[in-house]
This record gives C-alpha cells, structure tokens and sequence, in this order.
C-alpha cells in the first residue's frame, strides 16, 4: 500500500507527528495545529486535504475549449488524466493560438464534475476573458478567479481542495511575486499551467517544481522555439524525427498542433530536448548506435533500497559529499533498453540467491547455492566499474591503461557470451563479529556499506586488484602476476554450494584495502558539518523501532537509543 504524501512531499503519517508536536508546544487543540500544518503544506484544512487525497488521486478530465476556439480552428478535444498525488500540466502555447482556451476548458471540465478550480490569468479583456467571467457567474461556488492585475500577493490565495490553474505566468515580473509563485504551485496538489513557450518554464525557476505526474501539451506556432518543434514540423519525419518518435510511454504527452490549430499528430516525449541529446549514444555493451542510453545504476538499485529500508533515517550519503543525503546510488548512462534489461534479470538472479541469502539480520543463511547467473551479475557489476571508471582522472601509466583495458573488453565479451571464465572471489561477513580479525568498529562498515569501487595496479610483476563492496560482502578479482600466498587465502565464488561458515581467511590485498576505506571514512565523517550531524540526531530521535542500523551499531560495540530499549 503507498504512502500518501501530501502536495509539499510530506508524509501523511509525518504530518501527523508534526501536528501533535506542534500542538503540544503551542498549547493549542491538535485539529488548530492539523489545520495550520495542512495550510502550510496543502493552503487548506485538514479535513478538506485528508478529503482531496482521497477523492481525486486520479482526475479525468476533457476540454470544453473546441466550441469556444476561433471560428478557423478545428482543434481535438482533450482528454487528460491527473493522477495522484501530485500532477503538472504545462500547456505550450501562445493565446494567439488558442492556448488559454485549452486551460479555461479543463476548468470548464472540472467543474461540471464538482472539482473546485483556483483560476489565476492574466487575460485581458478578450473573448477567453469573457468565458471565464461566464463560467465564474455559473459556478460561483467551486471556482474562485483571480486576475493577475488585481494581486499584491499571492501568498493570501487559498486553495482549499481545489485544483490549480496558472493561465500564463509572465505577470510575475519581479522576485516576490516569481517567490509567490513558486510556494502556490508548490502547495499544490494539481496544477495546470500555461506559458507561451518552453523558456519561460526555465527562465520563469518552473522547471525544479514540476513534480509527480508531469506532461506538456506543446502547441507549435509559426515560430518554433525548439529543435525538437523544428523536427516535428517537418510532416516528412526527418531522421531526427523519427529517432524522437521512438521514445513513449514514462515520458510526457506532446499534442502537436499547427498555426491553424489543425492537429497534425499525437506524439510521446522525454521532458525536455536537452535529454534527449545527451541521451542518445552507442550502447556500452552491444555497441547499437544512435540509441537512447538508459541510466544504469554502477552498484544494483535494490543494494541502494535495501541500506534505506533498514537505515535509522531512511536516506544514503556518499563519501563524494558525506553533507549532501541521497536517495539512490551512482547512476551513469551507459546501455541500450535491451541490454539494460537483460543485465537486469541477472542482477535479480544475485539479489535472490546471493544479497538476500547473507544480507539478513534475522537468518542467514550458513550455505549458499550460486548458479552461473549470479556469477554473471557479480561480472556485470566490475564491467560496469571499469566502464565508468575510465572517466575519472587517475594516475595511470600506459602499461596500467592497457591492462584495464584489455581486463574490461574480456569482461564485456564474457557478458555479450553469456559465460562467466573469470575467476571472482568474495568475503562474506557471516556470523558474529569481529569479522576476519579486523577491530570491532569496522563491522558498522562492513554490513552497511556499499560502492567502494577500485581497480588497484602494482609493480613487479605489474598486476591490478578490481574490487568493490556491498552490504555484508567484498567481492575482488585478482589479474595475472600475484603470488600464490595471496591466492590461497582467496575464497572463489564458484557454482554450486557455499559453506559460508568454512570461509575464516582473506587475502592481505583485501585486507589492507578495507582498512583504507575505514580511514577514509573517518577522514570522512571528520568533515561532517556540526548542522548536518544534528539534523542526524533529531531523525535519529524519531525512529520508534529496531533497524538493522541499530543493530550494526550494536555489533559494532555501539548503541543508539530508542523507545523500545
């Protein structure tokens, strides 16, 4: 069951906790302090938001703008979907054209289904002008109109349930109304806004507050302001056009129109031209060119999920920026959809029969069964590395640049074969603590810790040492050269069974990197600054119940305090 959040992002449930908290620092009845939590986040009251969460997590809606529209015009009726909890629609158009027709259309919409509608335009007095004044003089009780000539301030704008429609936003020509602005559509639930092209929305500070359910109705002028309206103009479909036409489903609804308002076509789009560019590219791994590159996660997602499932605050931070907290990993763009997909099922393969298997405070298992997939995931993961690692500056050599190299191709051609020769090794945390013999403080690190990516080159003989880490498992890859003495304290992830409680030792490679990385964690944590720990600490203090950080931190020889010790 998903959580309900309310417009801002809050949590219903954290709201709640607020509103008690508030109510009882304030003196104040908990529904006084319901209310004004629900003005803040949502600019009504509590019932009235409680209310509209339920009732229109999904709003369907058909303009009513065909019969009001130049005479000329044969534009489609629209049909739209606002889908909960929060939705945008941003309607591309000059009034020239017709656009402002569309907004007051889908107010007329909602409306006659008995959803209130907060109109803000800026029409002068015009023929839309005259629509919404008759449509203000027939629904007097669901829709409140505000025209921007007549607003000081916005921030005096209630919503109260009702659905957000902006018809352009160029009356917010200095910093307090653009500030004003930006709070009302943020403390929306859904929003419709019109804007005369694209550029407004950037410029305008729109782009960062375009959130949840987001889609663009682009009405092309005379004047395209876009390569991509360039390319869609052109009726014979361009190579261009054509790669564009074969993005769809998650990305945003196009309707395009021309200068008559005659509807040309209806089209499926990324969010902006800017993506689209940067994304398309030769796939990292089948070498398709001139394929969109889906973004790839370095180290697999359901490591991210799982660290934020059992963590105290429920956020990742990274030692790129230990002040800045995450909601994901490294992600690059690197595969086509076909590979991205079939690396995918091996990845779910390892997270099965491997992460799940060891990554369990409640039971893990004493024995493991690795099939070739699993292998084959792991070998997916260090192709990854070594692919995105070839665009950081490192202090490489020739000879170690040509080792890499050839290492990452015999990766890649393990994969496109589907057979897996090289040999990995791994060291799981299994049991009690202190693992290997390393001091008690590091098991925090150890069963919590995900990324570590490296490859490591030596001298006499040349040789490199691949490596990274997720929760509760190292998994390292030795090149040619090393000495036996480090191989035989190497366990390798083998097909078939795995007695975990067998595996006592670790190579001294291994072992002195993992006390790099708890030095550099530390060195890590030193730069921590005092607000953010402090912010740590409050979320600390709200967490009721036993994560598996608490229990880490025990293991490490440390406590946490919570309601339930």
């Amino acid at each position: 069951m998903s959580v309900p959040f309310l417009p801002t992002g809050i949590s219903v449930s954290q709201a709640k906790k607020d509103a008690k908290k508030l109510a009882q620092n304030r003196g104040v009845p908990l529904h006084e302090a319901q209310d004004q939590l629900a003005r803040k986040h949502g600019r009504a009251k509590w019932s009235v938001l409680m209310n509209q969460l339920l009732k229109q997590n999904h709003i369907k809606v058909r303009s009513e703008s065909a019969g009001h529209l130049p005479k000329e015009s044969n534009i489609a009726t629209l049909s739209l979907s606002m889908k909960g909890p929060k939705s945008t629609k941003v309607i591309v158009g000059s009034p020239l054209i017709g656009a402002s027709f569309i907004s007051a259309g889908i107010c007329e919409s909602l409306l006659r289904s008995n959803v209130p509608v907060v109109y803000v335009t800026s029409a002068s007095e015009d023929q839309c002008s005259g629509y919404l004044q008759a449509l203000s003089d027939r629904f007097k009780s669901h829709l409140s109109l505000y025209r921007a000539k007549d607003i000081s301030d916005l921030d005096v704008i209630q919503l109260d349930g009702a659905v957000l429609i902006i018809d352009d936003i160029s009356f917010c020509d200095d910093v307090s109304k653009k500030s004003g602005l930006e709070r009302l559509i943020h403390t929306s639930m859904h929003t419709v806004i019109r804007v005369d092209t694209l550029k407004e929305v950037r410029s305008g500070g729109l782009s960062r507050l375009l959130e949840g359910d987001v889609q663009f109705l682009m009405l092309a002028t005379s004047n395209p302001g876009s390569e991509l309206e360039e390319a869609m103009l052109d009726r014979r479909h361009s190579f261009k056009a054509k790669q564009l036409l074969w993005y769809a489903g998650q990305y945003t609804d196009f309707l395009l129109v021309d200068k008559k308002d005659s509807v040309i076509q209806r089209y499926y789009f990324p969010k902006s031209v800017e993506k689209i560019k940067s994304n398309m590219g030769t796939c990292a791994l089948c070498d398709a060119k001139e394929v969109e590159l889906r973004e790839s996660h370095i180290i697999p997602k359901f490591v991210y999920d799982w660290i934020k499932e059992t963590s105290i605050t429920g956020h990742l931070r990274s030692s790129e920026d230990i002040n800045i907290r995450s909601q994901d990993g490294l992600k690059v763009h690197l595969l086509c959809s076909k590979c991205e997909l079939s690396l995918s099922k091996l990845e779910k393969q390892m997270s099965s029969y491997l992460f799940k298997a060891i990554a369990n405070y409640q039971k893990p298992k004493k024995e493991i069964q690795i099939n070739d997939d699993v292998r084959l995931g792991i070998l997916s993961i260090f192709w990854r590395i070594l692919v995105a690692t070839t665009e950081r500056e490192c202090n490489w050599v020739a000879e170690d640049v040509r080792a890499m190299n050839a290492f990452t191709n015999n990766l890649k051609l393990q994969l496109l074969s589907k057979n897996c020769d090289t040999k990995i090794h791994f060291a799981p945390f299994f049991g009690e603590p202190p693992y290997y013999g390393f001091p008690l403080e590091f098991t925090y690190n150890l069963e919590r810790s995900a990324g570590g990516h490296d490859i490591r080159f030596f001298d006499s003989p040349h040789r490199f040492f691949a490596v990274f880490s997720i929760p509760f498992m190292y998994f390292y890859v030795f090149g040619d050269g090393w000495d036996a003495s480090e191989l035989d304290k190497s366990t390798e992830l083998s097909t078939g069974k795995i007695d975990l409680s067998k595996i006592n030792c670790i190579p001294d490679v291994l072992r002195n990197y993992i006390h790099h990385m708890h030095e550099s964690f530390l060195k890590d944590k030193r730069t921590m600054k005092p607000s953010v720990q402090e912010k740590i600490n409050k979320d600390v203090e709200k967490v009721k119940t036993v994560t598996g950080s608490h229990k880490s931190l025990a293991r490490s020889g440390m406590k946490v305090k919570t309601d339930v010790d």
